[in-house]
């Protein structure tokens, strides 16, 4: 009796031996900082960008982020604009829900909201948190600052629909400050404007040519400029006034396009031979008084054959179309 205990005594203590991961303090298992924090003065709003995290503080990951908080501070009270470390002085500005997003706009891992509640002359720092669904809320991130001034004024947007494209013209340049460029927004008729531009990056020629849209679908384009200031800060002006733009319907032209591919013959043959390959190209010679320059089967396994082993006929058929092309030149 006393061996079998010893033994399982030593069992147990056995059991309990084995390889532990690294130790984590409850203070890194909270939500990560938001990443890809901004704050850009877009007319007489400031747009604020974060990202949603989607890991603890250790790099684990972690799905139960219910949202984000957002802190924001004046400086004109007297705070130094360089202090990373001072968030005694900051006031919850917005909590942003991941069920309920409100006013704000969300692209992929990316939300965007706008802040209307600031003043030219003040500059505003903002500093965000996420926080999960029993309110552990995880740490703030790096301070985001910037300075509010006067808009540039909206430059003028004209826009020019043809049957391809729309052709759109921007017309206007800031009085003050480093011409950095425009930003252009879209949106179907009937919808809002994103919060954020069209093209991602800026326009630096007064022409843009939208093109691949949708035939039958109306735009709504508008446009900002955006000036440099001597701080190195952009700054978006308001809002253009709003253009519309649909691709055109133009009979001529559309003929005339037709027209440039009418010397282009197809066979939608499922299973053609070479026989049918051959007559295809005399048609051709008998309508246009030449032989085709260009002939093209897009699937060699499709062509049929007699039959026998698959390797030998490809290359029985590679052997008639070579000297297809030697006697058409094509």
């Amino acid at each position: 009796m006393r061996i079998y205990a010893g033994l399982f005594f030593v069992t147990l203590i056995l059991s309990a031996c084995g390889k532990k991961g690294p130790l984590v303090y409850p203070d890194m298992l909270v939500p990560a900082a938001p990443a890809a924090v901004s704050a850009q003065q877009s007319g007489n709003n400031i747009r604020l960008t974060f990202g949603i995290p989607v890991k603890d503080r250790s790099g684990r990951p972690r799905s139960d982020v219910a949202g984000i908080k957002i802190y924001k501070r004046d400086l004109m009270a007297g705070q130094d604009k360089g202090c990373t470390s001072c968030t005694a002085d900051f006031n919850l500005f917005r909590t942003w829900f991941l069920d309920v997003p409100g006013e704000s706009q969300r692209f992929g891992d990316r939300v965007v909201i706008l802040d209307g509640g600031v003043q030219s002359g003040r500059s505003y720092t903002y500093s965000f948190s996420a926080f999960a669904h029993d309110g552990t809320e995880g740490i703030r991130s790096a301070p985001v600052t910037t300075d509010v001034v006067l808009p540039p004024l909206a430059p003028v947007l004209r826009a020019v629909s043809l049957p391809t494209e729309v052709t759109l013209e921007f017309v206007g340049l800031p009085l003050a400050g480093e011409f950095a460029g425009y930003s252009l927004y879209r949106a179907v008729k009937g919808q809002p404007f994103p919060y954020r531009p069209y093209i991602s990056s800026l326009l630096k020629e007064n022409r843009f040519t939208d093109m691949g849209l949708e035939r039958g679908t109306t735009y709504m384009y508008a446009a900002r400029i955006v000036v440099r200031l001597s701080t190195g800060v952009l700054v978006e002006s308001g809002l253009s006034g709003e253009v519309e733009g649909k691709l055109g319907v133009d009979i001529g032209w559309t003929k005339a396009v037709l027209a440039k591919g009418s010397h282009i013959v197809w066979s939608f043959e499922s299973s053609p031979t070479l026989e049918d390959i051959d007559e295809e190209v005399q048609a051709f010679e008998e309508l246009w008084g030449c032989p085709p320059t260009l002939i093209i089967v897009d699937n060699l396994m499709d062509v049929a054959t007699d039959g026998g082993e698959e390797f030998a006929s490809m290359r029985a058929i590679m052997k008639e179309l070579k000297y297809l092309a030697r006697q058409t030149n094509a």
